[in-house]
């Protein structure tokens, strides 16, 4: 039978009587009244509730099964009793009173009184009383319903306790605690907020959270719930999920200070959520040490991006973790292109490490290397330091790259060997001269006289021929160390090639090579030494053709690039390895079984003289291009 309050019971059985009374003024059928009563009957005894009736003197007349139920003596038991003994010695005036105030017709309102049972037990019930009259209003005795909430008390207690305790829990602790209804006032704080803000928690009781936050993190905090309101919404939510963010709050006198928050619904037995329990750390030492760091790692990437040299970071296994500016300019690309690379697929373009490679040695001897060489993919030289980088433990977690462009001190470097070498040379031509003109010159008198002896006149002729050699080599030496003063024409470059090339065509038609030409049209004109740079085709022509025994195809091109007159040579020749490539402006490195290794240094030097730029590219059984620039400006005067 489902529970009714003491007064539901009263309305029930004042509606009853009333009906009982109408139905007899009104003589109704007999059996309806009893049927109206047994109902009544039924009401009264079957009620979970003590409902009884008792004279004013305290005599029980009813006595129904919730009763017998809650205070152990049955009906007939409690027929024989008064009220008086079931009521504790301390609550009997209490009793007294409330039977005199209903006996005299005034109201008494439902209260909170205490009752003894059978086994002597003392229980807390809910008592409410009504008078019952007979046909003529005179009161004649009082309906009591009676409701044990003995266990609602200690539940009550208990939650009391419980919360006390939290309470208690809640201003020991350090962190701000506070709750909020789903409009965002506070509910709730803990003691901790005078030390947090300056403010009583009973100042903010009621208040929007709002007032202790700056604008941003009002923004910021609305903007948290209105999602996780959302989240609420969306179907089936974690319920017990928390959210932590950073807000910066204001203090009672205007500062501010900088709190991390992790906040959670509070929920209703029907898990909806009802307001939101947070918990606020202090943080604004550990965000001004963040602003610290950030400020000295900005400070760093600045530094780190300011270094005009190539600085990169890498892993022991060569993978690029992070790079500077001037890393990414040299390779024109973004940052986010080249972090998870290895160095020697970004550099070299190859598989695997060179064995020149600093990075190698770093790596598995745990000690700083340097190491020079010239990096044909980006053009010039590089001197390359590596030094470990090591974790706490001392473990070696990365390496740290130092590239530097050191093409203008190789180039210095060069210029003063070949400025030291050309002295030297000088020197040695004039002393080596000097004989030879006597050699020679003694040898073509003797031819000039009458040698009947044949053998001699040949070996004098071979003195004379080598002589002429020997002033040769001496020629080109002195060329090499001091070039000469030519003459500076303004000439159309493809009419200079054609006109070495015709010198050439025939000789090199019986060696089976031919030449084509790819000139560009409507070149500009450009000044030069003619002289000069005729050595310059002619030799790189020749260079050309003994790199092609067999025979083969020298392909000449001209073109206009960038203030400059570029002009190709590319032969099908043998080409030349990286090491090779890199001697090759040596004075008298070369390959050749006749050659003097001066030809190229002579010819480097004629072009850097026009200011202009000589260089080769080539491979192993790939053939080789030279290739020079010549600006369209004048050259130098000394040219």
């Amino acid at each position: 039978m489902n529970e009714k309050g003491p007064k539901q019971y009263i309305e029930e059985i004042e509606c009853l009587k009333a009906q009982i009374k109408a139905f007899e003024k009104t003589a109704l059928d007999r059996k309806m009244i009893e049927a109206q009563t047994r109902r009544f009957v039924t009401i009264l005894m079957d009620s979970n509730d003590a409902i009884t009736v008792q004279d004013f003197d305290g005599k029980i007349i009813t006595w129904n099964r919730g009763a017998e139920q809650i205070y152990g003596w049955s009906e007939a038991e409690a027929l024989e009793m008064n009220i008086r003994e079931i009521v504790p010695e301390d609550k009997r005036k209490e009793t007294s009173a409330f039977i005199e105030k209903i006996k005299k017709g005034e109201l008494v309102e439902s209260f909170e009184t205490k009752r003894i049972t059978r086994d002597g037990k003392i229980l807390d019930i809910w008592l409410t009383a009504t008078k019952l009259v007979d046909d003529k209003g005179n009161p004649t005795a009082i309906a009591i319903t009676e409701r044990n909430i003995t266990k609602f008390k200690k539940a009550d207690k208990v939650l009391r306790q419980s919360e006390e305790r939290y309470h208690l829990f809640a201003d020991s602790v350090a962190d701000f605690i506070w709750t909020t209804d789903m409009n965002l006032r506070f509910t709730y704080l803990n003691h901790s907020v005078i030390y947090l803000l300056g403010y009583a928690p009973e100042e903010l009781i009621k208040q929007n959270v709002a007032v202790v936050l700056t604008i941003n993190s009002s923004r910021t905090a609305l903007k948290a719930f209105e999602e996780e309101v959302a989240i609420e919404t969306s179907g089936s939510p974690d319920l017990s999920r928390t959210r932590i963010i950073e807000l910066e709050h204001v203090c009672k006198d205007g500062s501010t200070v900088w709190g991390e928050v992790k906040m959670t619904f509070l929920r209703d037995p029907d898990k909806r959520a009802i307001g939101i329990l947070g918990v606020t750390r202090d943080i604004t030492e550990r965000k001004k040490m963040d602003d610290k760091l950030m400020q000295a790692a900005e400070e760093w990437r600045v530094t780190f991006d300011s270094i005009v040299d190539l600085v990169s970071i890498h892993s022991t296994e060569f993978k690029i973790m992070r790079v500077n500016k001037a890393f990414a300019g040299a390779f024109k690309m973004k940052y986010q292109e080249i972090l998870g690379k290895t160095c020697y697929e970004l550099i070299h373009k190859s598989k695997e490490p060179p064995l020149h490679c600093p990075h190698r040695h770093t790596a598995r001897t745990k000690e700083p290397s340097l190491a020079e060489f010239f990096e044909p993919n980006l053009g010039f030289y590089l001197e390359v330091s590596c030094s470990p980088i090591f974790n706490e433990k001392g473990e070696a977690m990365g390496v740290v790259h130092i590239a530097k462009d050191i093409t203008k001190r190789k180039e210095l470097e060069k210029n003063a060997r070949l400025a030291q070498l050309g002295e030297l040379v000088a020197d040695m031509a004039h002393e080596v001269n000097n004989p030879l003109m006597i050699i020679s010159g003694n040898a073509e008198l003797s031819l000039m006289e009458e040698i009947q002896n044949e053998k001699v006149k040949d070996h004098l002729k071979i003195v004379v021929e080598e002589c002429q050699a020997a002033k040769d080599i001496i020629q080109r030496l002195l060329k090499f160390s001091r070039p000469s003063k030519g003459v500076v024409k303004v000439i159309n470059i493809n009419n200079m090639i054609e006109a070495v090339t015709n010198i050439i065509a025939h000789q090199f038609n019986l060696d089976n090579i031919e030449i084509k030409r790819n000139y560009a049209d409507d070149l500009p004109f450009i000044s030069v030494d003619v002289q000069q740079v005729q050595e310059i085709f002619m030799n790189l022509l020749n260079n050309a053709k003994d790199a092609m025994p067999e025979g083969g195809v020298i392909e000449i091109t001209t073109i206009l690039e960038k203030g400059f007159v570029r002009i190709d040579f590319k032969d099908t020749g043998c080409g030349m390895t990286e090491e090779v490539m890199k001697r090759i402006f040596e004075p008298f490195f070369t390959t050749k079984e006749k050659g003097t290794g001066l030809g190229l240094s002579v010819c480097y030097g004629i072009v850097k003289a026009h200011n202009g730029e000589l260089k080769f590219e080539s491979a192993p059984r790939k053939g080789t291009t030279a290739i020079i620039l010549l600006p369209l400006k004048e050259a130098k005067e000394d040219a």
